[in-house]
């Protein structure tokens, strides 16, 4: 594997896209404009984002025919951001969850504040603080 720097929950599929003979790439940012240009030339039809730290720009969301599909492991607007059930746990909820997402091309940016489509509520049983 190539040595990148990557986030400490990052999990590498390269080696069962490569056994699935499925082609990948390695990218340091979503809207780098090589980045941008190979996206362009797969010439895709829909973008799904999931667990990707990064904001999508105006310019890759239009690249899709169909548009974005994402999630975010929360019940948003709430816990935006990176680790959201860590924050959730942090915070004590009594209820967490999953909100998806889309965003089609005439949208500005890829953000937790789009157009939440499908929410579901689910009861945080760890408290974080509970001594055994």
């Amino acid at each position: 594997m190539r040595q990148l720097l990557f986030h400490s929950d990052y999990a590498d599929l390269s080696q069962i896209a490569s056994e699935n003979n499925l082609s990948y790439h390695f990218i340091k940012s979503i809207n780098a404009p090589k980045t941008v240009e190979l996206i362009k030339s797969l010439e895709p039809d829909l973008l799904l984002v999931f667990g990707w730290s990064q904001i999508v720009s105006k310019e890759v969301l239009g690249l899709p025919r169909f548009g974005c599909i994402g999630t975010h492991l929360a019940l948003l607007s709430r816990n935006r951001g990176r680790h959201p059930i860590v924050w959730a746990l942090v915070e004590g909820l009594k209820a967490t969850g999953v909100t998806f997402f889309t965003s089609m091309r005439e949208s500005t940016v890829v953000t937790s504040s789009g157009s939440n489509h499908a929410l579901s509520r689910l009861k945080t049983t760890l408290n974080l603080f509970t001594k055994r």
